[in-house]
């Protein structure tokens, strides 16, 4: 809602260019909050019809959405190309904080389609692109994320020192930053035999999903803790 606002307040005032900024976040909040990937799709359609002005910008935008609603319904080639355009407009205009957050876009398409080895490429280039640029909000959840992917692959102690700086850099209120340390740090914790204070953590991740409408980061919570209490023998 407050995105739409400030798009048409920027719409008024003929700002083209703070308009297409907030057009993202438009997008962004269909992408992660509780529409389906066929509404999001509608919305970038919507977006597409109504924004005022020609911008690479937003062009980029709906590119980048498309790709990850296709990636949530399995059309992993298209997502992938999709989002891949979207990040090539990105780093042309030299938008590359902008550029270093959707690694976690293209993280989404892979882990969902099961290769973590491109999710961890993808990821561990926005982490550092983010951490040279003193970003914080995004490279928190973005270093989380990262240490996600390298367990997955097996490499737990690796995956360490990045749970270290999600959780250095992860505001107090940032709830994916704030739970997804704490779901990565339970899977390190149970790999170790720790299943105790692994449920604990696992429990608190999916504590903070409960306070939003990130359905889909949610779930994936959820099927973590699920995880460990199969591990631990409570089914």
């Amino acid at each position: 809602v407050a995105a739409r606002k400030a798009v048409g307040y920027a719409r008024e005032a003929g700002d083209l260019r703070l308009e297409a900024a907030n057009v993202w976040w438009v997008l962004a909040s269909s992408m992660l909050g509780s529409n389906t990937p066929s509404q999001t799709l509608e919305r970038c359609a919507e977006v597409e019809e109504q924004f005022s002005g020609d911008s690479r910008q937003v062009e980029a935008s709906i590119l980048l959405t498309r790709g990850v609603a296709h990636g949530q319904l399995g059309n992993f080639d298209e997502a992938r190309k999709l989002h891949e355009d979207g990040r090539a407009i990105l780093a042309d205009l030299g938008l590359m904080i902008s550029y270093g957050a959707t690694a976690m876009g293209s993280d989404w398409i892979e882990t969902a389609a099961g290769d973590y080895v491109a999710a961890e490429r993808a990821l561990r280039e926005g982490v550092e692109i983010l951490d040279k640029a003193g970003e914080k909000g995004y490279l928190s959840t973005a270093a989380g994320d990262l240490a996600d992917a390298i367990v997955k692959q097996g490499r737990v102690d690796e995956a360490e020192k990045y749970v270290a700086l999600a959780k250095e850099a992860a505001a107090p209120d940032d709830v994916a930053s704030q739970s997804m340390w704490r779901q990565v740090e339970a899977k390190i914790l149970a790999h170790r035999g720790d299943l105790d204070e692994a449920l604990r953590l696992a429990r608190e991740a999916v504590s903070w999903y409960e306070t939003s409408d990130y359905i889909h980061l949610h779930a994936y919570a959820l099927m973590d803790l699920s995880e460990l209490l199969d591990r631990s023998g409570d089914c």
